[in-house]
């Protein structure tokens, strides 16, 4: 199972409407297959470490292959473009959330958040 996460950060000069309008027609390609679900929505800004990326879209799809399957789809590639046209930057990341987190009992224990320091490999 993988989540493609994509962070945002729009144009200063884009209308709040085009951004809430463009998220909202992200959530058709539900329609599409392989796309199990679409996820879009605001930062909260709870961490200092955000970087000026306002919006995330998350979608989830079954495996690797269904990122090259939607990515050749009309309807992303429309809806591609238009993003493209509206976001300073975007950070992509294709999360694997198939595997298993790290077992307790083996002795691989992932840190709390506020273990973890800026800059260490975990």
């Amino acid at each position: 199972m993988i989540k493609q996460l994509l962070l945002l950060k729009f144009k200063p000069d884009v209308e709040y409407d085009k951004i809430s309008s463009l998220l909202e027609r992200w959530h058709g390609l539900t329609s599409v297959e392989n796309v199990l679900s679409v996820e879009t929505g605001p930062n909260v800004g709870l961490d200092q470490y955000e970087h000026d990326f306002s919006h995330a879209i998350v979608t989830k799809l079954p495996n690797k292959e269904a990122i090259q399957s939607l990515q050749s789809n009309p309807t992303y590639v429309q809806l591609a473009s238009e993003l493209n046209d509206l976001i300073q930057q975007v950070l992509i990341f294709d999360l694997d959330v198939s595997k298993s987190a790290p077992n307790k009992k083996e002795g691989n224990k992932v840190p709390a958040r506020n273990e973890i320091k800026v800059g260490q490999t975990v």
